[in-house]
């Protein structure tokens, strides 16, 4: 199961991308 890693990815993403 890796369907948790691409939400830790899209989190660090959105993170950025927020400010």
């Amino acid at each position: 199961m890796g369907f948790m890693y691409i939400i830790v990815a899209s989190t660090s993403l959105m993170i950025p991308l927020s400010r």
